[in-house]
């Protein structure tokens, strides 16, 4: 196949975990900032999640 569709998965969590999951890439994403890496993967989650 040329055009595969790309597969969502759709999680569902309670808004301790989304907390505790945001708060992770936040962290993650202040790491890579301070290593100077790019943090384009975490900043494209953290948009999907809000």
């Amino acid at each position: 196949m040329l055009f595969r569709r790309k597969r969502k998965v759709i999680v569902e969590v309670s808004l301790q975990e989304l907390t505790l999951i945001r708060e992770s890439l936040l962290a993650l994403r202040s790491q890579l900032i301070q290593s100077g890496k790019l943090t384009d993967p975490v900043d494209e989650i953290l948009v999907k999640l809000f």
